[in-house]
């Protein structure tokens, strides 16, 4: 564990994740001063150990169209309880994740129609993030800011 409580993966692995080896899903979003946040996680399926580093490459599809989300990638975290970014490594069954954050844009957002979350790691294949059951979790428009963390790390699953 760091300092701040948060585990530390003790795997070295010198192969990048695939995104074929990864279950990838967002753990619910919550809602506050007019804005939401989420966290991703994925868990490492892969029987070799593999790491994750730096930023996911995030697109957002709403009813089969791109809203061209305008990504920051966030050096640190937004919870102050994870530690600064660095490689982490993977084993079968590892948890690793990033959180989301954007600002709502309420009414004016289309909360109907369905989106698509999709992610691209280490700069590889993308792959579609498993939402909640809401139709459109994200109260987001074309154009929209949302702001990524770096991978962290979660522990076991």
């Amino acid at each position: 564990m760091s300092p701040e409580g948060t585990p530390i993966s003790k795997v070295t692995a010198s192969q990048p994740c695939a995104a074929a080896n990864l279950v990838v899903s967002a753990l619910g979003s919550s809602k506050a001063m007019g804005g939401g946040i989420t966290t991703v996680e994925a868990i490492s399926t892969s029987d070799i150990p593999c790491n994750l580093e730096g930023f996911a490459q995030l697109t957002l599809f709403q009813g089969g169209k791109d809203l061209h989300l305008k990504i920051i990638q966030q050096p640190k975290s937004l919870s102050p309880a994870v530690p600064p970014a660095r490689r982490i490594g993977l084993a079968r069954g590892d948890r690793a994740a990033f959180n989301v954050q954007w600002k709502g844009y309420g009414a004016a957002a289309d909360r109907t129609t369905p989106e698509t979350l999709w992610f691209s790691v280490n700069g590889s294949e993308i792959t579609p993030i498993r939402l909640d059951s809401r139709p459109a979790p994200f109260d987001l428009i074309d154009g929209a800011e949302v702001t990524v963390t770096r991978w962290f790390y979660l522990g076991p699953h």
